[in-house]
């Protein structure tokens, strides 16, 4: 017995996703024809299209070996004697009175799709075509067949016998691992020792199977029941990742208003897993552009699958700011901070995550452009800042794409208190919501999302707790990040349709055309928030979903005539 998708993902690379339950989804289509060749010649070539002699082979393959057994099975029936068993096991002649010919379709097709979840768009044409022809035929010999039927009694009987017949699972006596996954001995240990003594539970195996897998480090992931009559157990074969405990990953993002201002930023990480027995792991970013420094983070688990972490981390980073009246770029400056803190919390599965921590955070300011003669151009470059901020945050993800959703909700919830060090700047207490939620209906997609935040305290004197709106999706009319305050608000309603499948090949990929609208604005006050004085944006847009990140070519306006164009890589959601 195999475990369900996890185990599938083989070499399957470039069409495997993490759903948002944590199960492997495999997008592959095979198709078998028998049609003049031999069932011996098709079987010699299904064998060598799919490799079965490479038993960690990928799920295709996997589909294509189980499509195999289906057409030995099919050939040695045909080649076997195939008259029916009478009630004392001997076989019965097939004359004209128990045979009725229906219809001579020429030849036998079968078509195997192994398609991913949640994919509606299987096409199922010719199986459904022969249904119709087959059963068109079927009803004009009625009575011939009406004459074959086994009765009431008949059948009743046959239902009683094959109850009889199924026995209960297996009881799990024993959890090994197959040679070359000894490394993962312990851990699979620990995970299945409630197990043993009780009835298999192929659901539960496959919910742990699937929390293995999601920590990520693994190519495959397969158990098989094995044993004899008296004593059974499982059997867990583990591959490696063949990029190794550690590996890299390269990120781009670029963009660009049509108007002069553009930005660039590239990125490499470096990872390093497994760094603790209970699977910590450590991740440092290197980042050049308009965003450029490093960081580093330590995500160490305090038990095996307990869910419960602490996380030390530390960043060096520089980044703009632009200084806006209206939409006229008055300043640019940029922001030089360091900080370095502590987070502990638990998470919850796959879907969600309570965290608190502590931040110190120091940094300054430096004009860039800009005149510092002008006086309204405030002079951050006199102000550096110098805090300690504790937070809590509630995480709930059950997205199913973070680049272009289409199902699921995410939400998160944030308190942060900044605390000045100095004593010279007020306290000042922030709440933050971020909420999304996506449902599909064909190739059509809705997204309604809502943001807000709230200072709590008096208004804040320091540019870095001002809330930014602007840009594509944040008021999409606005130039990027054009409106600050200390309090604000969003919601959106997205339109998307998917008129790009994707497919095989590096230039098939999923492609968007939609709309959104957006109504939001900056206060000042709390009290000032209200529907009447907002801001009213909308936008059209042509998403490409890439190995990258999403690439948006798109406009947007607002009921004041401003209008802004972008070309966009990188995440927006």
């Amino acid at each position: 017995m195999e475990a369900g998708d996890p185990g599938g993902a083989g070499n399957d690379r470039a069409d495997r996703r993490l759903s948002a339950d944590g199960q492997l989804a495999i997008d592959s289509t095979v198709e078998l024809r028998s049609d003049d060749r031999t069932a011996d010649e098709a079987l010699a070539e299904l064998e060598l299209t799919f490799g079965v002699k490479d038993r960690h082979a990928g799920a295709a393959a996997r589909a294509g070996r189980r499509a195999i057994d289906l057409a030995r099975a099919h050939r040695d029936s045909v080649q076997a004697d195939q008259r029916p068993l009478l009630a004392n096991g001997r076989r019965r002649e097939l004359t004209e009175r128990n045979m009725v010919p229906i219809r001579d379709f020429g030849m036998f097709e079968t078509e195997l799709f192994v398609r991913r979840l949640g994919d509606s768009h299987a096409q199922f044409g010719k199986v459904a075509r022969f249904i119709s022809v087959g059963e068109s035929a079927a009803r004009g010999k009625g009575e011939q067949l009406a004459a074959l039927a086994a009765s009431e009694a008949q059948m009743r009987r046959y239902a009683e016998r094959r109850e009889q017949a199924r026995s209960p699972p297996p009881v799990v006596s024993f959890v090994g691992v197959k040679p070359g996954s000894e490394l993962y001995g312990p851990t699979i240990d620990w995970l299945f020792r409630d197990m043993l003594g009780k009835p298999l539970d192929p659901s539960a195996v496959a919910r742990r199977i699937s929390a293995i897998y999601g920590r990520g480090g693994l190519d495959t992931l397969d158990y098989h029941v094995v044993g004899d009559d008296d004593r059974y157990g499982l059997e867990l074969d583990a591959r490696p990742s063949s990029l190794g405990r550690t590996y890299m990953r390269f990120g781009l993002a670029l963009q660009d208003d049509f108007q002069g201002n553009s930005s660039f930023n590239a990125a490499v990480r470096f990872v390093v897993t497994d760094v603790t027995r209970n699977g910590g792991e450590w991740v440092t970013d290197l980042n050049v552009g308009s965003v450029a420094g490093i960081s580093t983070e330590l995500f160490l688990p305090l038990a095996q699958f307990s869910g419960w972490f602490v996380m030390p981390h530390a960043l060096d980073m520089s980044h703009d700011l632009d200084y806006v009246q209206g939409q006229t770029l008055l300043a640019q400056y940029r922001v030089h901070t360091f900080d370095y803190g502590l987070d502990f919390g638990r998470q919850f599965g796959n879907w969600g995550e309570i965290r608190t921590g502590i931040v110190r955070e120091q940094g300054h300011f430096r004009l860039e452009i800009g005149d510092p003669n002008d006086p309204n151009i405030p002079d951050l470059a006199a102000q550096p800042f110098d805090t300690t901020n504790f937070f809590v945050r509630f995480t709930y993800d059950r997205l199913d794409d973070i680049n272009f959703p289409h199902r699921g909700q995410q939400a998160v919830l944030q308190w942060t208190a900044i605390r000045d060090v100095s004593g010279s700047a007020p306290s000042s207490d922030q709440v933050t919501l971020n909420y999304l939620a996506a449902h599909t209906f064909g190739r059509n997609t809705l997204v309604f999302s809502a943001s807000g935040g709230m200072t709590l305290q008096a208004q804040p004197t320091d540019i870095n707790l001002l809330f930014p709106l602007g840009g594509f999706l944040n008021l999409s009319g606005l130039r990027a990040d054009s409106l600050f305050g200390p309090n604000f608000g969003i919601t959106r309603l997205l339109y998307y349709r998917q008129i790009g499948r994707g497919g095989p090949g590096y230039l098939d990929l999923p492609t968007y055309i939609g709309a959104s609208f957006e109504v939001g604005n900056v206060w000042q006050q709390r009290s000032e928030a209200s529907l009447s004085n907002t801001e009213k944006n909308a936008s059209l847009f042509l998403g490409i979903d890439t190995l990258l990140g999403p690439v948006y070519l798109a406009t947007g306006f607002d009921a004041h005539g401003n209008q802004e164009f972008y070309l966009f890589l990188g995440r927006t959601f």
